[in-house]
Formats: structure tokens, sequence, C-alpha cells
């Protein structure tokens, strides 16, 4: 098989496809490279699916990626004559297969399910750093912002301190030099479903540029869809996925920071951290992006906001009382009645996460000594470790029906993405991976997890695996740089 381009200032560009996998895009080092305001820097990949033939993939762009017209959200098998559109830029698929019809320009036909993607084994560092969790270590500006690990000595110096107040144990990552180079992902065919060829003769190409497609935020959120934040334009915003990875929207355009996402019970709101106004507080938006409403304002550090059941508060992590101790607090979704929940001054308590019926939260704790997670009672009180072992555990989160708990543990001599039941026992590795792996969030039907992995020192991304670790885990993001923090909608 092989690709023209017809249009733009690559047209006539011919690449014969020998190999595995071809990535399009504006970046250099793409194999077919196509210079375009629309194009995403790595926009689509095709992949070789055995026969000669190709499948095509976009990989979460901006403007998406068109079969024969029509935006694909799955991986679309080719078989020649087809035409694909990379932003304004349009792509001849071409094919010498003896005797091969040449299939009309109709609607594709996606793959039956989305394609795992499962990343190429790397060699582990030679020196690795610390574990440690946060979505923004390689940036310093969030060393100068929150400072105060002395509370997680223990477990050794964290790589940078971050949004999460420092408190989540360090990612398993050197510093920029340190990591070796992470292969690209391998990319796994388990059912295709072809385009079915027709006999009448293709309409003639189009003579006018197709609009480009539309990406405005929706006003309501699908259960499935994913909430992430991302670094991926330069600035740190939130984004909008499908379960399958295909990029919906951006919903924030700022140039500060955005992150930490929680979608509330309704599907309609989405509560975030920022730092529009100086320092990192609170805040709550509708799914679109407006009617922002600012939910705390202090001089302290507020992070990692988790929505109650019925939607009117949000237990968060906050310094109020001191620039060194994260502590759990409680707000109205309004910004009302700021209350205080765990108070061990010194001892950090942090990412704390509501219960399914509203009556426990979830949360990190270094009260024993060694980081663990802890459970007490929606008003502070009852509060115990739950599954506590030596290792390290953070980063509690309750499946749907509460009950189990996804966590980032440790205990495998690396930052790993686990389940456990939710009086701590039946511990499962679910992602055994010799990368870090964190933040987990569970999906509806509470059968699978998901997570963000950190590739390297210049890109993370976001997976998913099945909670009970078992089956092929499906990478859902691949664009250059930081994709983390995802937040599923329920």
């Amino acid at each position: 098989m092989w690709l023209t381009v017809r249009t733009g200032e690559a047209a006539g560009t011919r690449v014969e496809l020998t190999g595995e996998r071809y990535v399009v895009g504006r970046e250099e080092g793409c194999e077919l490279v196509l210079v375009e305001e629309k194009i995403s820097r790595r926009h689509a990949q095709l992949e070789a699916v055995g026969d000669g033939r190709y499948l095509v993939r976009d990989l979460g762009s901006t403007n998406g990626t068109f079969v024969n017209g029509q935006r694909i959200s799955a991986p679309v098998l080719l078989q020649g004559g087809e035409e694909l559109r990379f932003g304004d830029t349009a792509v001849d698929v071409g094919s010498d297969a003896a005797g091969a019809p040449v299939p009309a320009r109709a609607a594709p036909t996606a793959l039956a399910a989305p394609l795992p993607r499962l990343p190429a084994a790397a060699p582990a560092p030679a020196a690795p750093a610390p574990p440690g969790r946060s979505w923004l270590q390689e940036n310093a500006k969030w060393v100068a912002l929150i400072v105060g690990v002395a509370a997680i000595a223990g477990l050794g110096a964290a790589l940078g301190v971050v949004l999460t107040g420092g408190d989540e144990p360090a990612a398993a990552e050197a510093s920029p030099g340190e990591n070796p180079e992470v292969a690209s992902p391998v990319d796994v065919v388990t059912e295709v479903v072809t385009v079915p060829a027709e006999t009448e003769e293709p309409p003639p190409p189009e003579t006018e540029e197709s609009p480009p497609p539309e990406t405005a935020p929706p006003t309501q959120l699908e259960p499935g869809q994913i909430v992430w934040a991302s670094k991926r334009d330069g600035d740190w915003d939130l984004y909008l996925m499908n379960p399958d990875g295909g990029l919906v929207a951006q919903l924030t355009n700022e140039p500060s920071v955005e992150g930490n996402p929680a979608v509330s019970p309704d599907r309609a709101r989405i509560a975030f951290v920022s730092e529009r106004d100086g320092d990192f507080e609170l805040y709550v938006m509708n799914v679109d992006g407006t009617g922002v409403v600012q939910v705390t304002s202090n001089t302290a550090v507020d992070t990692n906001p988790s929505w109650s059941p019925d939607g009117t508060r949000l237990v968060y992590q906050s310094r109020q009382n001191d620039e060194d101790d994260n502590e759990v607090w409680v707000v109205g979704a309004d910004g009302s009645a700021p209350t205080q929940l765990t108070s061990n001054e010194t001892i950090s308590d942090a990412i704390p996460s509501f219960s399914p019926d509203g009556t426990r939260i979830a949360y990190e704790s270094y009260a024993s000594g060694n980081w663990d997670v802890w459970v007490m009672n929606a008003d502070g009180s009852g509060a115990a470790a739950v599954g506590a072992t030596t290792a390290a555990e953070g980063a509690p989160r309750w499946s749907p029906d509460g009950s189990r708990l996804a966590y980032g543990s440790d205990a495998a001599g690396n930052w790993d993405v686990w389940v456990m039941n939710a009086d701590g026992s039946g511990q499962v590795n679910v992602t055994n991976s010799p990368l870090y792996d964190g933040w987990p969030r569970w999906t509806p039907d509470g059968a699978r997890v998901v997570f963000y992995r950190s590739l390297s020192d210049t890109e993370s991304d976001v997976f998913s695996a099945a909670a009970d670790g078992s089956g092929a885990e499906l990478q859902l993001t691949s664009e250059p740089g930081f994709d983390v923090e995802p937040e599923v909608v329920r």
C-alpha cells in the first residue's frame, strides 16, 4: 500500500507503506510530516496488520482524522482507494494488491472495540529516584510554590513538589537525563472489521474544503468519558475524551495552571484547581467552561477535590493552618462553611475521596509513621488505617459500589496501581509496571481502572487496565508531552 498527498504544501508526496508503523503529524521525526496549523504534532498513525494491509488510528488530535469524509473515533482498516484527511490535507490510499477491488468512498466501519496498546518493555533506570506522586513533577514552578516534603522523608527525597502538595509519594522518575529513552508503545491488533467495498464508481473529489470539526465542549458529560489535565499545548489545561481515547474538546484555556479535575455526580459541573488568582484554589465550572465559581479563597494551597454524592460539598486537602501540613477539609460547592476534618498538626492527611454513599472518606495519611490508606466517617470521626503494609500506599479512590479501593503503592518496588477490598483484604497489583503508574480512577461498571503512566521525564499518557490485573492495558492518549490526572465520568 502507499499514501499520496493530494493537497497542501506536501502535495505529490508519495510514501510506500512497508514498515510496521507510520506516524502522521507536523512534528519532525514523523514518517509523514505535514506542516499545517490544523494538524497536531503527532496526529494519526498507520499500523500494519498483515497481508500488506494497514489500519489508521487517530492519536487524540485536536481536529480529528477523517476516512472518506467521516471522522473516526476508533481504528479503521484500509484496503486501498480511501481518502484520508488530516486537518485540511487530503491523502489518498493506494493498493497494488492484484485483483483487489477499489472501495467507494463510503462511511468507514470502525473496529469492533478499541485496540489495546501495550507499552513496550523499557529497562528500569540504573539509579531510580524515590517513589512519589505528582502530575507536574517536571515543573520547577511547583517546587517554588509548594514546599514541605519533610513529612515524607521516610520515603526518600521527592523529585518535585507539585499540586498534590508533595504528599503523594514521589514518582519513580529520575531527574532529566537519568531515565533511559522509553520506546514507543507497541500496538496489538485483536479484531478487525473492514470497510466494505462498493460496486459503484467513487464520487468526484470535493471541490470545497470541509469545515473544521465541531469541538465545542458539551453541556452534559456522558458516563465513561474522561476529563484530564494536559500540557500538550504549552499550558496546563483540562480536556475531555471519550472512553476510547478520542478527543472531544478542550475545556479550559487559561495561561494559569489548571488540574485536579473532579466531575459532579450530575455530570454537569467540574471542580478543579487553578492558580489564576495567584495561589492554588478550588473552583467549580459548568462542563463547557462557563459559570466559573471560586470555591476557596485564602493564602493556603487547596487541592485534590472530591464531590459528595449529593453534589453539595467538596472534600479536599488544605494547608490553611501550616504551610508544611496538609489536612482534610470539606466545603460547600458554593464556597460556604469550610470545615476542617483532620487535625494531625505536622502529620499530613491528603488526597481525600467521598464514598459512593457519602458516609465515609478515604484518604492517605502519615499518622502511623508510614504512608497508608485511611478511612474515616464523613464527619471526621472513626479514622483508621486500611490494608496497611510496610510499603507506602496512598491516593485511594472508591469503586462505584463502594466495595473496593483503588490506590497507589510501591509494594512491588515501583509505584503501581493496586486494588483491595474496602476492609483492606484481597490486595491485587493491577499494573505491575517498571514505570510510574498513578492517579487511579474507576470506570462506571467497576471493571477497569484508568490511570496515568510516566513513560519518561518528558511524557506521560493515560491508560486503563482491568481492575483484576488481567488482560491487556489500553493506551488512551499518545500526544507528546504530559497527559495526567484522569477523572472518569460516572
